[in-house]
């Protein structure tokens, strides 16, 4: 199974078109060339090349293989490009550069480890005489600065920004995000993540707290030698809730309602919602209700649904109208990548 993000983008049909962009990974110098690289034997096993899927961050969708921190280390799938599949034929993982070790840890992954800061490539090669399936560019860099950010499970369907709260006694999802000195995302598996507020681990760089009073509740973070406190800011106030536009499905279609929620202008994660549901629809279970600010529905037939979220005595509304025909969802430009969807991916 692929390691990109599994993230379910339920805004009609443009499902299936959202999670083939959000499926992110980084091409092979012979994938991405189409040919042998140059200085290189290529193995004739591998004629389209290599992709790689590295560790993905949790308040982000995708980042392909991201730089590895110094110190730390992350799993590195090998997809074959013939069919998109795991690489199925014996390899031998290399690395050209001594700030970089590998190791074989799967049928089709390896363990890239960071030692110094420093470039090289990691090759995937024929054991029986080391020609090459493909290689990809590595790079390795000191951490310069960690960020608490909400992940995409509090703030789906927009990135938390960098000014925001987590909601006193609330439980909220928190990302450390890893930079270099110029702003470049890192990546280690190893990150340690503790807390006094700590609930649980959700992923290699993510934890859920349950802060008890505003203020701040600190993370301690570490990574190689370095450990360093990552505030985030809570608070116990809500001045408002804001609603989504309304969306349009067809009978059957399932929809994701989101509601944000603020204290003045800092967006707050966590808020308690309580969700009440009237019009042709019913709530899905609970195994299917992926976000924390949202509500999964299914359109049970013709009419509106509207979705109420309170919180103590703020409440807003979403909308969702049901006919019988398809429609053209709406998502702004570049908000899953540089790309636009065209008519015809939007509406399948």
């Amino acid at each position: 199974m692929n390691k990109a993000l599994a993230i379910t983008a339920r805004v009609g049909g443009v499902g299936a078109a959202v999670l083939a962009l959000a499926a992110s990974s980084t091409e092979g110098d012979r994938s991405a060339g189409g040919r042998c690289p140059a200085g290189e034997q290529c193995a004739n096993e591998t004629p389209e090349g290599l992709a790689f899927e590295g560790a993905q961050v949790s308040w982000f969708i995708g980042n392909g293989v991201a730089n590895t921190a110094v110190g730390g280390a992350q799993t590195i799938d090998i997809i074959d490009r013939i069919d998109d599949q795991p690489l199925t034929w014996p390899f031998e993982p290399k690395v050209t550069s001594a700030a970089h070790s590998v190791t074989a840890t799967g049928e089709a992954s390896v363990m890239l480890t960071a030692l110094a800061e420093g470039g090289g490539h990691l090759r995937i090669t024929r054991p029986a005489d080391g020609y090459l399936y493909d290689r990809l560019p590595i790079q390795s860099r000191p951490v310069d600065r960690m960020q608490a950010r909400p992940s995409l499970t509090e703030s789906w369907p927009g990135f938390g920004a960098d000014s925001w709260a987590a909601y006193a006694g609330s439980t909220v999802d928190v990302a450390i995000a890893l930079y270099d000195a110029g702003g470049g995302w890192l990546v280690d598996e190893t990150m340690r993540i503790t807390a006094s507020t700590l609930v649980r681990r959700t992923a290699w760089d993510s934890v859920e707290l349950r802060p008890t009073a505003a203020g701040t509740t600190d993370i301690l973070v570490g990574v190689g030698e370095t450990n360093t406190t990552v505030p985030v800011s809570v608070t116990d106030r809500l001045t408002s809730i804001t609603g989504p536009s309304p969306q349009q499905r067809r009978v059957n279609d399932s929809a994701e309602v989101c509601f944000n929620a603020f204290d003045g202008t800092i967006r707050v994660f966590g808020a308690p919602y309580a969700f009440q549901l009237t019009g042709p629809g019913l709530v899905l279970p609970a195994s299917e209700q992926e976000h924390r600010s949202c509500i999964e529905v299914r359109a049970t037939g013709l009419g509106t649904i509207v979705v109420t979220a309170s919180v103590g005595n703020l409440s807003a509304t979403g909308q969702v109208d049901v006919t019988s025909t398809a429609t053209r969802a709406v998502i702004p430009s570049g908000w899953v990548s540089k790309f636009d969807l065209g008519e015809r991916a939007l509406a399948e």
